[in-house]
């Protein structure tokens, strides 16, 4: 089945998820998690199943990422790798990449800004339940790797009070 997403269209990428990679993304969550006071991230299957479907819809899109099409409720991350060598980019290089986002926080003015909604969703406090997938195949780049994690309750929305990034979005402890 090819799907049309904004004038694109191709195959989806194969799936590429298994226990490894679900235990990189959620390893690597959880210990950046703790610097920030966060409950660890309990394994969703119901989400993981989720982020398999959405990585299929995103992977039709050749190296655009786009939270089109999101359930409401449910927050998501989203990372797009290219290299030419054979090697799928792993959940830890992602959540990786996600939090370096954390330099550019400003946690004395907490509130939402696009060079800081991944970070700010890995580490919100509320939210405790989370699934990954990882899609891998040759595209007309190279070999891509598109990784999806998403989390429920959602965090990090535009337009929440400060109030709610000072209480889910901790200062961290290194």
């Amino acid at each position: 089945m090819i799907i049309i997403i904004r004038g694109l269209s191709r195959h989806p990428l194969p799936d590429e998820t298994d226990s490894d990679f679900q235990n990189d993304c959620l390893n690597s969550s959880n210990n950046y998690r703790q610097y920030h006071e966060s409950p660890d991230f309990v394994l969703d299957q119901s989400l993981v199943d989720y982020a398999k479907s959405r990585c299929q819809t995103i992977s039709q899109n050749e190296g655009t990422l786009s939270h089109d099409g999101l359930d409401k409720g449910i927050g998501e991350n989203l990372a797009w790798m290219c290299k030419w060598g054979s090697k799928m980019c792993t959940g830890q290089q992602a959540v990786d990449m996600w939090y370096a986002e954390e330099k550019h926080y400003n946690y004395s003015d907490p509130k939402y800004s696009p060079k800081t909604g991944h970070f700010t969703q890995l580490v919100w406090k509320d939210t405790v339940h989370v699934g990954c997938a990882r899609c891998f195949g040759r595209g007309p780049r190279g070999n891509e790797t598109y990784i999806v994690c998403n989390y429920k309750p959602r965090g990090n929305i535009v337009g929440y009070k400060n109030v709610f990034f000072r209480r889910n979005v901790l200062d961290p402890e290194y």
